[in-house]
């Protein structure tokens, strides 16, 4: 277990002040110093305006990997050229199904794996690619063995997934899913934070894939929905950040 004690560190590391910062803290700042034209790939280049990420508005950054992890940045009130970065549970919050398939797939998890709600982590990260994987694979036996054969397994990885999507019906309609609840919750954060100087789009998931998720209609067609209510968000930049040390 760790011991953290503020006395000892100031006196190891010879510091007189010192905080404590989450992971997601972290890649808030790293982002503060990503080039976004050479680091950087947007979802929107048809409609965002580049130009407002430098306005020193709201910025607002989601973190895929592993687990689903969410912040927003705000100016400080106490430095005008500086950013506070404040961590959200956003990838904590119940999984706001859009379809029949959905709330199937959100009750699929619960009953499988013993969870009693079903969050967006659970609908996005990585570690969750595999379980829709076999909830559509219930959905639809008549693509398992077909699938099988061109995985050469009936419990492939998240990056199987994502590498046979276009050759696998299986794959595809698990990406579908994916990118249409990825799309939802990218609008929710950009509705609940006003992230007028862009959201940044982070981690393993979003980098090795940004090729995918940049060209997705489903992912276009999400947003679309979700904008056309407020058409000034179609302004705000959406960048795929492909730099991987932003920690």
């Amino acid at each position: 277990s760790w011991n953290l004690d503020g006395n000892a560190l100031k006196e190891t590391l010879k510091v007189s002040m010192f905080k404590f910062i989450s992971k997601i803290q972290a890649i808030g700042h790293g982002i503060l110093r990503v080039d976004e034209v050479n680091e950087c790939q947007l979802l929107n280049p048809d409609t965002a305006k580049v130009e407002k990420s430098q306005k020193g508005e709201v910025k607002a950054v989601i973190e895929l990997g592993e687990n689903l992890e969410e912040a927003f940045l705000a100016k400080s009130p106490a430095k005008n050229s500086l950013y506070d970065v404040y961590s959200t549970l956003g990838g904590l919050s119940e999984y706001a199904a859009r379809s029949r398939l959905q709330f199937d797939y959100s009750n699929f998890v619960k009953e499988t794996l013993s969870k009693e709600v079903c969050v967006y982590d659970m609908a996005t990260s990585e570690s969750y690619i595999p379980v829709w994987y076999k909830f559509l694979a219930s959905k639809n036996p008549e693509l398992v063995e077909k699938s099988k054969e061109a995985l050469g397994t009936s419990e492939p990885s998240a990056s199987a997934i994502f590498d046979n999507s276009e050759k696998d019906e299986l794959c595809k309609a698990v990406l579908n899913e994916l990118f249409d609840t990825i799309a939802t919750e990218i609008s929710n954060m950009t509705w609940r934070t006003l992230c007028q100087s862009g959201i940044y789009l982070t981690g393993t998931l979003f980098r090795n894939n940004s090729e995918k998720f940049i060209s997705s209609k489903v992912i276009k067609d999400v947003l679309k929905t979700k904008f056309d209510v407020f058409p000034v968000l179609f302004e705000i930049p959406i960048f795929v950040v492909l730099a991987d040390d932003l920690e």
